[in-house]
Parts: structure tokens; sequence; C-alpha cells
């Protein structure tokens, strides 16, 4: 696995880094965007209903299914987060030279 920690989906594989491979952790992630200069009031009640979409049984089980585990946070938890992926694939790109076909 090459998340965090290991996943619910399968409990038995380690991850990377449990296997002494540090550094390698890589995952998916999803969030919303909105546009530049969306009033914080806007964004505040869409993040409230995100989040308390994400408590939702439903929705919980459906994502445990598919080996996903909902975590949610602020938008700017989530901004910094971006801004640190960013940085760290950028600094991969830069370093392997992959390109765009």
């Amino acid at each position: 696995m090459t998340t965090p920690k290991r996943i619910s989906l399968f409990p038995d594989v380690p991850t990377l880094s449990e296997l002494g491979i540090k550094g390698s952790e890589a995952g998916a992630w999803q969030g919303l965007m909105v546009p530049a200069k969306t009033p914080k009031p806007v964004i505040d009640k869409l993040n409230a209903e995100v989040m308390k979409t994400l408590q939702s049984a439903d929705v919980r089980s459906r994502l445990a299914q598919q080996g996903t585990e909902p975590l949610g946070s602020t938008p700017e938890e989530y901004a910094a987060y971006i801004k640190s992926e960013t940085a760290r694939w950028g600094t991969v790109v830069k370093q392997t030279g992959v390109t765009l076909e």
C-alpha cells in the first residue's frame, strides 16, 4: 500500500513505509473547488454540507467498499494540502523530467 496507513479493505497488506520504503506515500484525493473570490460564507456553507455528508452511514459504507477513507477538512487545511502536494510532485516532475505527451 502506498497510503500512510493500512486500509480496511486490505488489512493484512503492509504499507511501503512499514516495509522500510520511507517517503513513498501516494494516494488518490478528491475535493471541491470553487472560483476565486467566492464569498467565505458560501465556502463555509459548502464545507459544512460536505462534512455532514461524509458522516452519513450510507456514504461511509459506500466509500469503505471502495477502500476509501473519508477525511474531510477545513478549506484552509485543504488549500495547504494542495499546496504541499503541488510542491512535492513538482519536485518529482523536475527531478525525473516527466512530460505530458
